[in-house]
């Protein structure tokens, strides 16, 4: 069916005004629509009701019309999909030495369960060898021992044997915070303090990674989950680890990660991470 650009125009305007107020009757609708479309008529918006009624897009009661609630839901279950597929696949992001100096480069994901995955993987590509800068971190709450407790040994193994110093700097300071840095304090090359005054880490945790600075901005509502078990936990036992992963990690979340690869702006931003471990 071919569409010139008035029919097209009157389609987009009736969808609109029906998005924002409804149920309208044909006459109703007409009159918001020639105060921005003044060449449409009447004769045309009706046909294009009957039209966008004949497609399951409108329905009509007592003469009035409304959008079809199942035609909104088809249309967000299809953005949906496309943004899912759109979004970038864990496979194709960028390793660390991929990443150009002086320009910014932002991931959505999902969930946090992505989130992570490609920040540890960027994590374990900087201690993967020996580095000149240490590996410095700020976090709300430290939570890989909780969750990935072999796999945190793994990495605190890496660190040892490539004798890198670690700087994990902590806002919370809940006891599930501080027996994660116990877990990661059994070796002295990682340092951690927690209950520090760190007023960006609940908007995101950052890791900087020689020139590369990572944030991850994690949404409210996760951040407020894992404030109330932490919070409410007196010990790891207390946690039942199966639910807080799938709350926090695999609910859907739409978390971003945003790289930047800046030498001048990752020294400041570890030298301010490193002076909270300065005795004073």
């Amino acid at each position: 069916m071919n569409m010139d650009v008035d029919d097209a125009s009157i389609r987009n305007n009736v969808i609109k005004m029906l998005s924002e107020q409804h149920p309208l009757s044909a006459k109703e609708i007409f009159e918001l629509i020639i105060l921005n479309q003044k060449n449409a008529s009447y004769p045309a918006v009706y046909k294009t009701l009957k039209m966008l009624t004949r497609e399951r897009k409108l329905i009509k009661q007592n003469r009035k019309f409304s959008l079809n609630l199942d035609w909104i839901r088809e249309l967000k279950s299809f953005s949906e999909k496309v943004e899912e597929n759109y979004t970038h696949k864990l496979s194709n992001l960028p390793s660390l030495d991929k990443f150009e100096q002086h320009k910014t480069y932002t991931f959505k994901f999902k969930n946090l369960a992505e989130a992570e995955e490609y920040r540890k993987r960027l994590q374990t590509e900087y201690i993967s060898e020996k580095r000149i800068f240490p590996y410095c971190a700020i976090y709300n709450h430290l939570r890989s021992p909780v969750i990935q407790s072999e796999k945190s040994i793994t990495t605190i193994n890496s660190v040892v044997q490539r004798r890198i110093n670690s700087y994990l700097a902590v806002a919370s300071d809940t006891p599930i915070d501080r027996w994660c840095a116990k877990f990661y304090s059994v070796n002295r090359t990682i340092l951690v303090k927690v209950g520090l005054i760190i007023p960006t880490a609940r908007l995101c945790e950052t890791m900087v990674l020689g020139d590369v600075i990572i944030q991850t901005f994690i949404p409210e509502n996760i951040q407020n989950y894992m404030d109330y078990i932490y919070k409410k936990s007196k010990k790891v036992d207390d946690i039942n680890i199966f639910e807080f992963y799938e709350k926090a990690y695999k609910t859907s979340s739409k978390p971003k990660v945003v790289i930047i690869k800046n030498d001048q702006i990752a020294n400041h931003i570890r030298v301010q991470i490193m002076n909270y471990f300065r005795k004073k």
